[in-house]
């Protein structure tokens, strides 16, 4: 599962660094609204795949629904290739890669599942965490190889027909990649359950009482862990949905942020877009471990409510409060932009009237501080989420936690794409920070309940002792 879960994050996280560069480069008319609707439309189609994913795997194991969605992964990548070798419906191919893509994503929940019905609740926490960091370790491979891949430029070389490139390299890298995964499902992956109430403890139970009451004991002992906290298992679903949907919005106008408001070139914004994932990656990484060796040490809602903290100031900081206004960019003798909106906000956009410049330390600082909250936040909302659930909802419930990342990334997408062009950054920044704030006053209200199921049952039991008293 950690294989599928590197696999999955490395191919978003290649494609996605350039994938804004590909689009200019095929039609350098495009807008910010494209890359939404690409970064949207797989958020959709995950979304679904995810809760397919998650109820089938549930039912019938994960090894045939992994299958699927590696095929699918492997389509993806082949028809993201294709726009450079035709001239028509470049856009459309796109669209198209951007839907595989999308239900490949089902393979997350899928890895989710069998995280949580093949531990126990005390190997949780350590299974889930090296489940994030080799997401994570994806996430900041990917880009380091798309900086590699920058020299080579938007000509590259041929090999026979094909045309390797800077777009075009990444897509072939994920089918040797995803290839490599497939073959790994079918080798090594072996599925294995196990339940957090186990036979000596029912055992345990049946000792109690004689055969005919013991049977009604161990019902009622057993079908309590049924129940959930439906509260709980809501707000987590929509803290998990917003916190993704904030990086949504950040990772969709990064590269026309970088050329807008910093006065990036677009060979420049790749390069720097790719270092600033490998960068953020890299802190990922070094969150989610630390967090996996002090779970025992450290309260996981202290540090849900640390992670919260940071995000919020980092979407704070990405909004621009000056000093001075934007840059504009040079116009020449006929009129029209001397470098096509590069290395400036372009004059079609209203909006870069009215919004001051940023400091690029602001930015670094920004982005420094979202490495560590934005990982923290994430992955210990997965933590504490994992243990609410009873055994027996782990597909279902996992497949929704799934797609409710998905609803995050293509909200976030489509809104951040949109808002971007309409409104300008400060709008964007401005009313996602709002969105996460919010979700960070129902953690303060939910507090004492964000404990596992097994604490709660403990809870109950202690409740109904004391009343029979």
């Amino acid at each position: 599962m950690y294989i599928v879960a590197f696999s999955e994050a490395f191919s978003n996280s290649i494609i996605l660094t350039s994938m804004w560069s590909y689009l200019k480069y095929m039609d350098d008319d495009v807008e910010t609204t494209v890359m939404g609707q690409l970064t949207g439309m797989q958020g959709l189609l995950a979304l679904v795949s995810c809760i397919a994913c998650g109820s089938v795997s549930s039912r019938i194991g994960c090894k045939i629904p992994l299958i699927i969605t590696s095929i699918a992964a492997l389509g993806s990548n082949i028809v993201y290739v294709i726009p450079y070798h035709i001239e028509s419906q470049q856009i459309t191919l796109v669209y198209i890669s951007r839907a595989l893509a999308g239900i490949s994503g089902g393979c997350l929940a899928i890895a989710r599942v069998y995280l949580s019905v093949g531990t126990t609740i005390l190997e949780r926490t350590t299974a889930t965490s090296h489940f994030v960091a080799a997401q994570m370790l994806g996430y900041t491979v990917g880009p380091v190889l798309q900086m590699a891949y920058v020299p080579i430029g938007e000509e590259g070389f041929a090999i026979s027909t094909m045309s390797l490139n800077v777009y075009t390299l990444p897509a072939v890298t994920n089918t040797l990649l995803v290839s490599l995964t497939l073959v790994c499902i079918f080798i090594l992956f072996k599925e294995v359950h196990v339940d957090d109430i186990t036979t000596s403890e029912i055992t345990r139970l049946k000792q109690v009482e004689d055969s005919a009451s013991v049977e009604e004991s161990s019902v009622e002992k057993v079908s309590w862990f049924s129940g959930l906290d439906i509260v709980v298992t809501v707000f987590l679903n929509l803290l998990f949905a917003a916190t993704v949907f904030t990086f949504g919005v950040k990772s969709t106008v990064a590269a026309p942020y970088g050329m807008h408001i910093l006065g990036w070139s677009r060979q420049l914004a790749t390069r720097n877009f790719s270092m600033i994932m490998f960068t953020l990656a890299g802190l990922a990484i070094f969150v989610v471990m630390i967090l996996g060796k002090t779970s025992k040490l450290i309260d996981e809602r202290v540090s849900l409510s640390i992670g919260m903290v940071l995000t919020i100031i980092s979407s704070v900081l990405l909004i621009p409060f000056g000093p001075g206004p934007l840059e504009r960019p040079t116009i020449d003798v006929n009129g029209t932009s001397a470098n096509n909106g590069e290395g400036g906000c372009p004059w079609k956009y209203s909006w870069c009237d009215s919004t001051p410049a940023m400091p690029v330390a602001q930015y670094v600082t920004a982005l420094s501080i979202q490495g560590f909250g934005y990982p923290m936040l994430q992955s210990t909302a997965f933590f504490i989420y994992a243990k609410t659930l009873q055994p027996k909802h782990q597909g279902l419930c996992m497949g929704v936690f799934s797609a409710m990342g998905n609803i995050g990334r293509l909200t976030g997408s489509l809104y951040g794409g949109y808002a971007y062009f309409k409104y300008g950054v400060q709008w964007a920044f401005g009313s996602s920070c709002i969105i996460i704030s919010t979700m960070g006053i129902g953690i303060i209200l939910l507090y004492p309940r964000l404990i596992p199921y097994t604490e709660r049952k403990k809870q109950k039991d202690k409740y109904e002792e004391e009343c029979y008293l």
